[in-house]
């Protein structure tokens, strides 16, 4: 039988890693999104953040760097608040 603390648990765990993807995303925009298996995603990320940094770091082209930082911030937090977790098949066996 499944008990009902089970699914709190659950619950639980899908908030904590929320809260950690999103810390991770302040810091490095995309590492967070990695974590919560939108893989794809998350390396477009890294990678539109990596050209955002070498934009800004050349200091002519950081008009379009920053920018561009932010918009991926912006979008990496974005795309974990809007994450849901599939929802997992539970199965009930009744004993007699």
């Amino acid at each position: 039988m499944v008990k009902r603390d089970s699914r709190i648990e659950k619950i639980k765990k899908g908030t904590e890693m929320k809260i950690i993807a999103i810390i991770l995303n302040i810091i490095f925009p995309g590492i967070g999104t990695i974590l919560i298996k939108k893989v794809s995603k998350g390396v477009i990320q890294i990678i539109l953040t990596l050209i955002a940094i070498i934009l800004t770091a050349t200091g002519v082209f950081s008009v379009i760097g920053i920018p561009l930082f932010f918009i991926v911030l912006i979008w990496s937090l974005v795309s974990i608040v809007s994450y849901q977790e599939k929802p997992q098949e539970v199965i009930i066996v009744k004993q007699s």
